[in-house]
């Protein structure tokens, strides 16, 4: 085959993969990644090689496990102070790396028939607290969709008679409808478009006044959007015995769900605002009954944690299904066992046969399965060694270095890892016995943003990751003395003379790094 079919047959690959997330869960399922890299050893061609990169590259924006880490760093290990052919461009891999955002957990919904969750009967609707539903998910469109016949539902929660609560897409806008017996229905469309293929949380809180008017709020990304006044309470003793996740009891194409889910929460209470925040900030990951406070200590404020995990936020969860808790087809309730069970039996829910349970790794999750962020040092290590025609790249260490940068800004556990393995002694004495032609703009901006992260973001790791950036990089003489004029001169004098002129104006957080700088110096 020539170079020019083999290049067009994977522009169309790349296309296919990228227009949804179910194409690209069928090329992670088909296992081309080793494949891949078996097709990039052989090729001559650089516009075929850099279209294998791109596959990789796609791949590795929904999941890389361990084994696939291992191959990618392996590829990338110099032979006799060489870099392999095509590893220097393979390194464009690590710039989507950090930037993830989502589950590495979720459920997949194809728009099919037979699509959804089947919930078992619920005995007793929770209403006299009130009730939260709550999920995150990502509308991920069937190609060649009618958008002006179809009416893909989230839930439906109702009775054989059809009194009860339902939500339904119609285009990007969401629909809630409540339908009580002898009254007339009534429906609440949330002033929001919700774009394809990305990720949102939603979250409805019915607060019940028996006097007054009872409500619901509607918040999307843990900000209240809208506020329905209406008394949606069903207080007679029907069974919620048509309950699905995804779809409706007739379970066909044109009211099928199609996207992504992750964890659904249903809770026995009206949930304040504080807490819906708190919710977001906990991110479309979080799976866990809010029993153990410092599983967020980092995340959520003072005000959250306190609110979110006093017991009651959990005691109230009446359902919390994830992709995790699953056996084969069956859903199992995650949520406490001490809980009050409304179901009529067994809480566990029911995956129709189109549905899937997807389980992806990140990044993040995939480098703790293999010892932490040391494994990315020995890179460093190369930034000196040549390539196929005898040239030394110099952009190496600005990727590296940048791709670093980010996985710390993104990730508590990797900044814990940089404090325990000193990590920035490792990269100063790399960046310290490498050519100087590699702190080029780019490492020296890259550094100057981590900088600014740590003093804006005040976590318990900052003051810590300041001192030994500082110490073993930015004062470290031998790093900056042979740079460039553009690099050593004006964007690091620059910074310095910030970080000078924030200690007059009283800056804490710049006079502690500074102080600490000329103290070592000294």
């Amino acid at each position: 085959m020539s170079s020019t079919l083999q290049a067009e047959f994977l522009s169309v690959l790349i296309g296919i993969m990228r227009k949804s997330e179910r194409n690209l869960l069928a090329a992670v399922d088909a296992q081309i990644y080793e494949k891949v890299f078996d097709l990039l050893s052989d090729v001559d061609d650089n516009v075929v090689a850099d279209l294998l990169i791109d596959i990789l590259t796609v791949l590795t924006t929904l999941t890389i496990n361990v084994n696939e880490l291992k191959i990618l760093l392996r590829y990338l290990k110099s032979e006799n102070q060489t870099w392999k052919k095509h590893s220097v461009k393979l390194l464009n891999i690590f710039k989507n790396l950090p930037a993830r955002y989502g589950p590495d957990e979720f459920f997949n919904f194809p728009g099919r028939n037979g699509s959804g969750l089947v919930l078992p009967p619920i005995k007793t609707w929770p209403y006299q607290n009130g009730f939260t539903i709550n999920t995150w998910f990502r509308i991920d469109p069937v190609a060649n969709s009618i958008i002006e016949k179809e009416k893909p539902y989230l839930y439906w929660f109702c009775t054989s008679k059809g009194h009860g609560y339902t939500a339904h897409f119609v285009g990007n806008c969401l629909v809630i409808s409540y339908t009580k017996p002898k009254e007339k229905s009534f429906q609440h469309c949330i002033q929001h478009e919700f774009k394809s293929r990305e990720w949102h949380m939603i979250t409805f809180a019915h607060q019940y006044q028996r006097w007054g008017k009872s409500n619901v709020q509607c918040h999307i990304n843990g900000q209240l959007v809208s506020t329905a006044y209406f008394p949606w309470s069903l207080e007679n003793n029907e069974l919620f015995d048509k309950c699905y996740i995804g779809c409706t009891p007739e379970q066909n194409d044109l009211t099928s769900f199609s996207g992504q889910l992750s964890t659904f929460y249903l809770f026995s209470q009206y949930l304040e605002p504080l807490v819906v925040q708190g919710l977001y900030k906990l991110g479309p990951a979080y799976r866990n009954q809010f029993k153990f406070e410092y599983e967020s200590a980092h995340i959520l404020s003072e005000a959250q944690r306190k609110a979110m995990y006093d017991g009651k936020l959990m005691s109230s969860i009446v359902l919390n299904y994830n992709p995790i808790a699953c056996e084969e087809q069956l859903v199992l309730q995650a949520g406490p066992k001490s809980n009050v069970s409304h179901f009529v039996h067994n809480a566990h829910a029911q995956m129709l046969p189109n549905v899937r349970s997807i389980v992806t790794y990140s990044i993040y999750s995939t480098l703790h399965s293999i010892g932490g962020i040391q494994v990315f040092f020995p890179l460093f290590d190369q930034l000196d060694h040549e390539q196929q025609d005898g040239s030394v790249d110099t952009n190496i260490g600005s990727i590296l270095l940048n791709t670093l940068c980010q996985l710390i800004e993104r990730s508590y556990t990797i900044q814990h890892q940089m404090i325990t393995s000193k990590g920035f002694l490792t990269i100063g004495y790399y960046l310290e016995k490498s050519s100087k032609e590699h702190i080029n703009i780019d490492v020296l901006n890259s550094l100057i943003s981590l900088t600014n992260y740590f003093v804006k973001v005040q976590s318990k790791n900052s003051a810590l990751l300041l001192k030994q950036l500082f110490v073993h990089i930015f004062f470290h003489p031998s790093i900056w003395i042979s740079s460039s004029v553009d690099v050593s001169f004006e964007r690091l004098f620059n910074f310095f003379l910030v970080l000078i002129i924030s200690i007059f104006l009283g800056s804490n957080a710049f006079v502690y790094v500074f102080s600490y700088g000329i103290r070592y110096l000294q």
